[in-house]
């Protein structure tokens, strides 16, 4: 592996992180059905659905933990223990967790945790400031929300533990370990 690939890598995470930042989309619809039988439906219009948020920040998590062995490779052709970048993940609590829901996400299980903590990331939520929002129409059975300004729209993900302990939001988490990478990597790996 050259350093050619490592930087490729690096230029694709970073385009996943910029999707993630990207809240426009088509919209998605959800429907609801009330303990009393009526069913409700709601639209949002506007704005990318849960479900490709989710799979945006799902490939940003494979792809930051997919790092540690092209750094692995990249440090042995250089002469470096690969060891070494063992150590980073270990000494890193944020890494540790990106092993935990990238593994899970490629495996559909974690019989193994590299945090200790079995993480998972919750389903997404997301909210609208009332600034983002162009119209709102409610009919009997139908709520339809236009959002004129896709950047008032926050996506947010929490990561819990086996026991249900929140270890932190989902960004927050990929953010520091990506910056984990990029300066104790550096270390090794220019």
């Amino acid at each position: 592996m050259k350093l050619h690939d490592l930087e490729e890598l690096r230029a694709r995470i970073s385009r996943f992180t910029s999707r993630l930042e990207d809240n426009s989309g088509v919209g998605f619809s959800h429907s609801y059905t009330f303990p009393n039988g009526e069913t409700h439906h709601y639209r949002f219009n506007g704005v990318k659905s849960i479900e490709v948020f989710e799979d945006d920040l799902l490939s940003v998590f494979v792809w930051v933990w997919s790092m540690k062995d092209y750094l692995k490779e990249v440090a042995k052709d250089r002469g470096t223990d690969p060891r070494r970048i063992e150590e980073i993940v270990d000494s890193s609590s944020e890494l540790q967790i990106v092993s935990d829901i990238a593994n899970r996400a490629k495996h559909g299980e974690l019989n193994k945790s590299r945090s200790g903590y079995f993480a998972r990331l919750e389903r997404p939520s997301l909210t609208c400031s009332q600034k983002g929002i162009g119209k709102i129409t409610v009919g009997a059975f139908d709520v339809t929300l236009d959002v004129s300004d896709p950047s008032e729209v926050d996506y947010k993900a929490d990561i819990r533990s086996k026991s249900g302990a929140t270890l932190g939001d989902a960004s927050n988490v990929l953010e520091k370990a990506i910056m984990a990478w990029e300066t104790k990597g550096s270390q090794y790996v220019p």
